[in-house]
Parts: structure tokens; C-alpha cells; sequence
């Protein structure tokens, strides 16, 4: 039954995707009928685009026209890519669907696996599949499409450069803007994967750190903190600083919550935390469908042979890890 359990969990990662890859084609839908709506009143309409500029206004008009027109190829293409996705997922979701109407999910004898295949726990396999879909999901909704609109950006400003010297300036500053966004984007990325504090200050410093970017997104919650600077092995460290992580972040994101505490203890047995809210709670109950990051957290706690409470009512939340 406990391969049941990693089947499903894989199952409702693919039809996560693929609600993922539908939402991305309507949304991209969604934007080509917005373009295709301001270029058929181009095609009807001989009124002239009134902008602000020393030139004449038809010529940024075709600028913005060919703009357009190379958007609408890529999200076209766009589109395919998600289809081609999607179809591939169907296949995936076909095969764990047949799986789990089984009576009893079979195995391949010890016998015939690998050295290397015995050794992996499914939960890792999971895990492993989870967050890579997540990173390609932050990857492609946010710096994937900040990229996309710098290129546009510079495509546009290169036409008006001759003709509207003020008009590609803004959009080449509108670029730089993107691009800085990208490069925080990716450096957030690479924190997730590996916190450079840990090597270089420590565990409770790389908390504290994590702490003070929270306070700049969150500047309307309090922080409460009491952590132990933990002295373990980086791998488990790695672990435990992404269980607090998303822990908290899932807090500051759903709960509404004014003030989160934070305690890290180590004491005898192990290492206790402590992450509580005072926002509006959630049914525990629903964790694994609605709350996808917590999900995780649960599993890693499960492999670092930890313990897993959530207790959670209209005044607020108290997550209680004990490892």
C-alpha cells in the first residue's frame, strides 16, 4: 500500500501539470484574440495613433504593429510546445490511472533490480519530481516571460531608435528593469537549491538571512524568532533549512497572518520547530490538495525519520516538527 501512495502522489503531480500547461494555452489564447482584436482595427480604421513624439505617429504605429505580429508568432508557438505537453501527460496519467484501478500494486522482484534501484526510496523519486516541476513552473511563468518581454522590448526599441530616440530609451529601460527581476528571479532559484549561507555562515545565519528578505516582501508581519545554530552535516542541513522555508512561506502566502513565529531548538532527542501563524487556518485535513509546498515538507520530514503536526482553527496555524 505504501507504493500506492507514491503512485497517487505522482498521478496528482501530472494532473497538476497538466492543469499547468492548460491555464498557460488559455492564457496565451487569451492574449492572441487581444492582439488579433488591435490589429483588425488597424485593418478597419484609418485614424491615426495620437502619441507623444517629435515624429511622426504612423511610423511607431507600425512599430507597435510588427511588435505584435512577432508576439503572436511566439505564443503561437508557445501553444504547440503546451499541446505537445499535454498529450504526452495524458499518456502518463493513462498508465498510473490503469495502476491504481489495480486490486494491488505489483513490483519487480529484488531480484532483477539494481544495486542502485534498491537503494532509492520512491518518497526521494518523488520529491525529486515535485520540485523539479515546481522550479520549471517558476522558471517558466516568471523568468522564462520577463526574458521573453525583454526581447520584445529591445525588438521594439531597435525600430524606434532612428525614428523616436525618447520612445526607445523608455523601452530599453523597461528592459533593464526585466532584466534585473530575471537575475533575482534565478539567484532565488539557486538559493532554493543550495543557501550559500550555510557553507559560508552557518545555519542560523542563513535562517536570519531568509528572515530579512521575508521582511522586505512582507513588511506588515512581525517575525518571532528563537533558533539554535544546528551543527549537522550539510545535507541535512539543506533539508532542514528547506522544511522551515516552506513552512513559513507557505504561512505568509495563504494565511494573512500579521505575525509568524519561528523556533529552532536542539535539544536531547533531536531538533524541535516551531512555525505558528495567526491568520485565518485551514482544514489539516485538505493539506495534501491544497496545500502542494506543505505536502513536501511532510514527505522530507518522513525521510529524515521526523515527526509531522499541523493544528489549525480560524485563529491561526501551529505546524510542530520534531526530527
Amino acid at each position: 500500500m505504501k507504493n500506492r501512495a507514491v503512485i497517487e502522489e505522482m498521478y496528482r503531480s501530472y494532473l497538476e501539470q497538466k492543469k499547468v500547461a492548460k491555464d498557460t494555452i488559455a492564457h496565451n489564447e487569451k492574449r492572441i484574440e487581444e492582439i488579433n482584436v488591435f490589429l483588425q482595427s488597424i485593418e478597419d480604421t484609418d485614424t491615426e495613433l495620437k502619441i507623444f513624439s517629435p515624429f511622426d505617429a504612423d511610423d511607431i504605429y507600425n512599430g507597435r504593429v510588427e511588435h505584435d505580429k512577432a508576439e503572436l508568432e511566439k505564443l503561437n508557438e508557445d501553444i504547440k510546445v503546451q499541446e505537445d505537453l499535454i498529450r504526452d501527460l495524458d499518456i502518463r496519467i493513462g498508465q498510473f490511472r490503469e495502476m491504481l484501478e489495480d486490486e494491488e500494486v505489483r513490483t519487480e522482484p529484488a531480484a532483477v533490480m539494481t544495486a542502485d534501484q534498491q537503494t532509492v526510496s520512491p518518497e526521494i523519486f518523488d520529491i525529486q519530481e515535485k520540485e523539479r516541476f515546481r522550479l520549471s513552473s517558476n522558471l517558466h511563468d516568471n523568468t522564462v516571460q520577463n526574458l521573453v518581454h525583454v526581447c520584445h522590448g529591445l525588438e521594439l526599441a531597435s525600430m524606434f531608435i532612428d525614428q523616436d530616440p525618447v520612445r526607445a530609451k523608455l523601452e530599453i529601460e523597461a528592459c533593464i528593469k526585466n532584466i534585473h527581476s530575471s537575475i533575482n528571479e534565478i539567484r532565488d532559484i539557486i538559493f532554493d537549491l543550495k543557501p550559500m549561507s550555510l557553507d559560508d555562515l552557518g545555519f542560523k545565519a542563513c535562517i536570519d538571512n531568509f528572515v530579512d528578505n521575508m521582511k522586505v516582501s512582507y513588511s506588515n508581519v512581525a517575525f518571532e524568532m528563537d533558533v539554535d545554530d544546528i551543527k549537522k552535516d550539510d545535507t541535512f542541513l539543506n533539508n532542514l533549512f528547506i522544511i522551515i522555508k516552506e513552512t513559513v512561506v507557505n504561512s505568509l502566502k495563504h494565511s494573512g497572518t500579521s505575525k509568524v513565529i519561528i523556533h529552532v531548538k536542539q535539544t536531547d532527542p533531536g531538533i524541535d520547530i516551531l512555525v505558528q501563524d495567526f491568520g485565518k487556518g485551514f482544514d489539516p485535513d485538505k493539506v495534501s490538495d491544497n496545500h502542494f509546498g506543505l505536502s513536501l515538507v511532510k514527505k522530507r520530514v518522513e525521510l529524515l525519520n521526523g515527526s509531522f503536526d499541523i493544528s489549525s482553527d480560524s485563529q491561526g496555524t501551529k505546524i510542530s516538527i520534531h526530527i
